[in-house]
């Protein structure tokens, strides 16, 4: 997968300018050149930069004197969209090579926001906006949203915005279809919304993509939704249009954008009770699949707790907006080659339940791979899968080792 990284793309426009000739890289000599620089950023850390610095180069073999002012000063040449348009390669290439599935060939993928804490200083709240101080000298609480696409089958994140507090989540989504490569438009993948998405101009990018939909909806989206909503019917086949304000404003904000025109959906009550959840879809459901399905959105929920927690996003290695940027797009990297890895692991062990055929207990609850339980093994490979003579028996360990863990 690194065979095709290239340090020229990693560069910020300025310094493209002053350090390309000829098509290749000119800078002044150093210790750590630029494509260690970017494949150190990417590495999954969760000690202190010195530490970090001394283990990555020992992996990798690098038998050299680095101090962590060395990464600090000469990381400000490095994009950090850089890093988020090579984890959508990456997502490319693995989508275009039909990556095994266990539950069918068609991707299902779920959209979700949250909400990331920064460092508190001025800075950043400057930047990215947040919860200002209660008091009229202090800094408050920086914060970002950010934006996920989850495949809900190997919570692998195969893309991500990270914006501003007062982003609007709905326009992220829209950014991160209009970006899809088309091996996964190629896929037929179905997009899961929650209700925050509920919206016209949602509807249009997904369909303008040849993607899929299942929307939850919220009241007063639309009168002929509302209507169904009261009708207490569990499925229905009904047309939406968008008012002429709503028409109107869009064209004003979006001009490029095709909108206004009507629409046939499918709505589905795939639960009922006081609060029911009413599905929009572009596909007929009945109750118990939309259940089955709009169930899945929780794994992209799972995905981002497991980004914070697992790879600990929200520790960031400084308090300078680019750098902030950098940490959380590198480590969409490593996690997406974390789960694929454990993906491959489920796989194997499916596959060795079949080999064995034999007649055993049943077992009271369904067992996984522990994640946890093989982060750390990981950690100590990913440095070496970042230079392309890797050894393939790393990799294959690595997913065998991951077998031996499971947890109900």
């Amino acid at each position: 997968m690194f065979e095709e990284f290239d340090v020229k793309e990693f560069l910020t426009p300025e310094s493209k300018k002053t350090m390309i000739r000829d098509g290749r890289l000119v800078s002044r000599h150093n210790k750590l050149d630029l494509a260690d620089i970017c494949r150190f950023l990417m590495q999954p850390r969760t000690e202190t930069m010195n530490v970090e610095i001394c283990v990555f180069l020992e992996l990798a073999k690098k038998d050299i004197d680095v101090t962590k002012e060395d990464i600090i000063e000469r990381r400000a040449c490095i994009d950090p969209a850089a890093f988020r348009k090579f984890n959508l390669h990456l997502s490319e290439r693995i989508y275009s090579a039909n990556l095994n599935r266990i539950n069918g060939d068609r991707l299902i993928m779920a959209f979700d926001g949250s909400i990331i804490s920064l460092q508190q200083t001025k800075a950043l709240m400057d930047e990215f906006g947040g919860h200002p101080g209660k008091i009229p000298s202090g800094i408050g609480s920086p914060l970002s949203r950010s934006e996920f696409l989850v495949d809900t089958e190997t919570e692998c994140i195969i893309d991500a915005e990270f914006g501003k507090f007062r982003s609007d989540e709905g326009t992220m989504a829209v950014s991160i279809i209009n970006r899809l490569p088309q091996s996964i438009l190629d896929r037929k993948p179905i997009a899961l919304f929650d209700r925050k998405y509920c919206g016209f101009r949602t509807i249009y990018a997904a369909q303008s993509k040849g993607i899929d939909f299942v929307i939850r909806v919220k009241r007063n989206f639309s009168k002929a939704t509302d209507d169904f909503i009261r009708s207490g019917k569990k499925t229905d086949c009904i047309e939406i249009t968008p008012r002429q304000q709503s028409v109107k404003r869009h064209l004003k904000r979006y001009p490029d954008e095709p909108f206004g025109k009507s629409m046939k959906v499918y709505m589905c009550r795939a639960y009922d009770g006081n609060e029911p959840v009413i599905l929009m879809s572009s596909i007929p459901l009945t109750p118990e699949k939309g259940a089955q399905m709009y169930s899945l959105r929780w794994k992209a929920e799972s995905a981002i707790d497991n980004y914070k927690n697992l790879f600990q996003i929200e520790i960031f290695s400084g308090n300078r907006p680019i750098v902030v940027r950098q940490d959380f797009y590198a480590r969409l990297i490593p996690y997406n080659f974390f789960y694929l890895f454990l993906h491959a692991a489920t796989l194997l062990c499916l596959k060795r339940d079949e080999e064995d055929n034999r007649k055993t207990r049943k077992l009271k609850y369904a067992y996984r791979l522990n994640a946890n339980a093989s982060l750390h093994s990981f950690k100590e490979v990913f440095p070496k899968i970042c230079y392309p003579n890797l050894d393939d028996s790393c990799v294959l360990n690595l997913i065998k080792f991951m077998t031996k863990f499971h947890e109900p």
